[in-house]
């Protein structure tokens, strides 16, 4: 892990104007400093806090100083180490002091930090498959590829809140006291416990949210210039008339701004997302994929036709298609890409 990282890019993240990508670069950079042991360890609580405290302080002054200086063209090499390092020292405290305990609050204010606004834990599903993640609530997110989600790590302590780009499919654990949110596309998607989809199709500039089973309340953010990642809900701007779904029911957010409920069709993309009842008992892939296709409304092929004299015996009473998958992929030793409703299965390459 490359631990030189610009001191322009800490100023953005430490301003809150970093892009989600950008936060990535950074979190993972922060995440190779973990292993490292803390030096403050022997000291007391207190103690560690308030030495923590000084150090933040004298960073953010001498960063301050650097950067009105930077246009110095004489300024030595050796400035910019020592601002990247301090940059470094910078995060690398304040993670351990947000994270780990709410020191400062306890001992000088009395009150609780709210650390949702430092760090989030960002998602990024790279592959051509489906990624399952689990949240600190044991909710599940099924990310399509290049889905994105960005949620606190403090996740549990006030209200479930995610930020997300691309399709995504939730199972969300109930929890009558911590409402779940999702930003996404122009959309506010509310929850207590269900399971649905939240698509989003850049050609119509359109969000989706289709709902499996509970019932999820969707309004349109009409100003989301004015809400930050770190807001909470309550604070995220006006809000539009609420739709209310039920199973079996949809919300569409069209680039029009307009806000629409339907009914799911038969052949809708989400019914890979229904449980299903299927047991196989040593039926070969090529039997097994048309039963699949039937089920799910899908289209599964095989890349290679050797795939097709597999045999699998199992019981997979009450899974979707991803479950599904997930377990075929690990049994079999294969791979899928997915587009759309077209899966391809492969041979794992080692």
């Amino acid at each position: 892990m490359n631990k030189n990282i610009s001191p322009e890019l800490i100023r953005k993240y430490i301003g809150g104007n970093c892009t989600p990508e950008e936060m990535e670069t950074v979190h993972n950079w922060y995440a190779s400093f973990e292993n490292e042991p803390d030096p403050l360890i022997d000291l007391e609580l207190k103690e560690q806090l308030e030495l923590k405290m000084r150090m933040l302080g004298r960073i953010r002054t001498n960063i301050r100083s650097v950067g009105a200086n930077r246009r110095n063209k004489r300024m030595k090499p050796l400035l910019y180490s020592w601002v990247v390092s301090a940059a470094a020292i910078f995060i690398v405290i304040l993670g351990i002091v947000l994270y780990q305990s709410d020191f400062k609050d306890r001992y000088f204010t009395g009150k609780k930090y709210n650390t949702e606004t430092v760090v989030p834990v960002v998602v990024h599903n790279k592959t051509s498959s489906l990624q399952k993640h689990i949240l600190p609530d044991s909710s599940v997110i099924w990310l399509r590829p290049l889905a994105m989600i960005m949620y606190s790590k403090n996740f549990v302590q006030g209200i479930r809140k995610v930020s997300m780009k691309g399709d995504a499919f939730f199972e969300v654990t109930k929890d009558k006291k911590h409402p779940f949110v999702i930003y996404s596309g122009g959309l506010i998607t509310k929850v207590w416990g269900t399971s649905f989809s939240i698509s989003y199709n850049p050609e119509t500039r359109s969000t989706e949210v289709a709902v499996l089973t509970g019932k999820v309340s969707v309004s349109a953010n009409k100003h989301p210039e004015e809400r930050s990642e770190a807001q909470s809900p309550e604070h995220s701007g006006a809000l539009s008339d609420e739709l209310m779904l039920l199973p079996d029911e949809k919300a569409v957010y069209s680039g029009s701004h307009k806000l629409s409920k339907t009914k799911i069709t038969e052949n809708s993309a989400v019914s890979i997302w229904k449980k299903e009842d299927v047991m196989f008992d040593n039926i070969t892939v090529k039997e097994i994929i048309k039963v699949l296709n039937v089920k799910f409304k899908v289209n599964i092929t095989t890349a290679d036709q050797a795939l097709n004299d597999y045999v699998l015996k199992a019981d997979f009473s009450g899974q979707s298609l991803p479950e599904i998958l997930l377990i075929m992929e690990k049994s079999l030793n294969i791979s899928y890409s997915i587009e759309d409703r077209d899966i391809l299965l492969k041979q794992q390459t080692k």
